[in-house]
């Protein structure tokens, strides 16, 4: 049984299940870096989710409505930054509000303007293309594992190196940090705190932005009501069990994606379908234990 769950398949949707909490969890994780609690990042996700769909069908070019897609949730970001930040809201509940709002309005959409209650599905929507790496061959286990994703699930592992190196290895990532970890210090040396709040507020919204697409445009194609299931909540667990480190959020994400690629292939072998979709979350739940025992010691 274990040689049939643990399979090329398996680990090759164990990287397309970690794309969108890659991007997510990345995207927290700079907001945490200046003292953003922002749980808004499921919102932002579900707004993205519907807009990369209907774009595509509306315009027939993914990757113009992907960039359309980034625009709104940057400004989604810049004004959830605005709200916490500027007009210093509680963080908790901003980001409760904005994914109200978010469910909410894509809820509206699909009953009220597009009559789809429930999902939107349009033959003519067009997924990003995938792209083989030609010097692996394709029937081989590896080649089965890596090759034959679409750009995005390939930029969130690039994303989360080039993040690493910005974060922690850059002069600019040092201001960004120093931002959230002393901030009177920083202001007192001639750092634009202000700045590298907004910065990471809107750079959250554009992450997120690719989170959601990554959902709907990549594989599916489509746009079902709620479809973000929590992901935006599980990346940001990920971000915190990591307290923002690059590192501690990469791998954390991917092992809720494994988990979560292990609750699929479950599903084949007669297991209840309720338990097998709870492991997930019960997994998010542990890491948030054990940060929250982690940070009292």
């Amino acid at each position: 049984m274990i040689a049939d769950i643990f399979t090329a398949g398996m680990l090759a949707a164990t990287i397309r299940i970690a794309t969108p909490l890659l991007f997510a969890a990345i995207g927290a994780a700079l907001s945490l870096k200046v003292n953003l609690f922002n749980i808004a990042i499921e919102g932002f996700m579900l707004i993205a989710a519907f807009l990369a769909v209907y774009l595509s069908s509306l315009l027939g070019d993914p990757f113009l409505a992907l960039a359309i897609t980034l625009l709104v949730t940057t400004i989604a970001g810049l004004l959830y930054g605005f709200v916490t930040i500027s007009l210093g809201s509680d963080h908790i509940i901003a980001g409760l509000g904005f994914n109200l709002l978010a469910t909410g309005l894509t809820t509206w959409v699909l009953q009220s303007i597009l009559k789809s209650p429930g999902g939107f599905m349009d033959p003519s929507v067009k997924g990003l293309p995938v792209i083989r790496i030609g010097f692996i061959p394709q029937e081989s286990f590896v080649g089965q594992v890596l090759s034959g994703h679409d750009i995005l699930t390939y930029g969130a592992w690039l994303l989360a190196i080039l993040a690493y190196f910005f974060i922690h290895q850059s002069g600019a990532g040092l201001r960004l940090r120093a931002t959230g970890e002393h901030p009177l210090a920083a202001t007192t040396a001639g750092i634009r705190t202000l700045f590298w709040q907004y910065f990471a507020a809107g750079l959250t919204g554009t992450l997120c932005g690719l989170a959601g697409a990554s959902i709907s445009l990549s594989h599916l194609q489509m746009f079902s009501q709620g479809m973000t299931a929590g992901r935006g909540f599980i990346a940001f667990a990920a971000a915190t069990f990591a307290l923002g480190n690059i590192p501690g959020t990469t791998l954390m994400a991917a092992l809720f994606a494994f988990f979560g690629s292990i609750a699929i292939r479950l599903e084949g072998f007669g297991l209840p379908t309720q338990f097998v979709q709870m492991i997930p979350y019960l997994v998010t739940l542990a890491a948030l234990f054990f940060a929250r025992r982690k940070s009292a010691q």
